[in-house]
């Protein structure tokens, strides 16, 4: 959830809020976006530092169209090799080329120790005790 948004890894829904959801290229292309994120997250959000992005697009185009969500704990991470560097990835754990190691730690850590604890459960009861405060992977998460 970057910078207070929703985040678009995943996501499963009723066809009904699909459009809503894939959206997003409609409102651009309509000259609607801004509205619509000046409308739901307001003007210091959409036109302070850091600025609106991704995530906090979808959060708006869901809080336009009314439609709640709930969340699905984090069992999957991103990953990365060390063949591409530069100064906006910092691939971690992975001391060769090819062998894959992560983007975020904490992300990893989290995600693995929540795949471990649903592993045999998915019920609901078994999705409220996994779950986990992850405001303090987030900054700006709300």
């Amino acid at each position: 959830d970057w910078e207070g948004g929703i985040n678009d890894r995943h996501a499963f829904m009723p066809r009904k809020y699909a459009d809503a959801y894939l959206g997003a290229w409609a409102l651009v292309t309509g000259g609607e976006a801004k509205d619509v994120m000046l409308d739901t997250l307001g003007a210091m959000k959409v036109n302070g530092y850091p600025g609106p992005n991704t995530e906090c697009f979808l959060k708006a185009r869901l809080a336009y169209n009314n439609i709640n969500i709930e969340r699905f704990p984090s069992v999957a991470y991103l990953t990365c090799t060390q063949r591409e560097k530069s100064r906006w990835t910092q691939c971690s754990g992975t001391a060769t080329n090819d062998a894959p190691g992560w983007l975020y730690k904490d992300e990893m850590e989290h995600a693995t120790r929540i795949a471990k604890c649903v592993r045999s459960s998915w019920t609901q009861k078994k999705m409220d005790d996994c779950k986990e405060d992850i405001s303090r992977l987030y900054r700006g998460f709300r």
